[in-house]
């Protein structure tokens, strides 16, 4: 799956319920290839039933610039309160970011 930001920002995300995966890591996997003048960052984030975020990580450090395939992988933990899941690729700048092979897993 291709994306591409001809402007600023663009990001394709899912949010599914955690219910099932409460006290468990969630492990999303996934090829990146980035091609243009941008870069794209992963994301794994985990809201609480109250709303907060428990985790939140994008790649905002280590951002995946163009170049080849890669993998690129984010864990995290799942709290007993968790509410749900988002998961999801960023795309910045001028840049096309092509996704494929995605896994995601759960592990206690």
């Amino acid at each position: 799956m291709g994306l591409s930001s001809s402007g600023k920002f663009c990001f394709l995300y899912q949010i599914y319920e955690a219910d099932a995966f409460r006290g468990k890591r969630v492990k999303f996997r996934a090829a990146v290839q980035v091609s243009g003048e941008g870069y794209a960052r992963l994301l794994v984030r985990i809201h609480r039933l109250d709303g907060s975020t428990s985790f939140r990580w994008d790649m905002g450090i280590s951002p995946i610039r163009p170049g080849p395939w890669a993998l690129y992988e984010i864990s995290a933990p799942i709290p007993p309160d968790a509410r749900d899941i988002e998961l999801g690729i960023q795309d910045f700048e001028q840049g096309i970011a092509t996704i494929d092979q995605i896994t995601v897993t759960y592990s206690d």
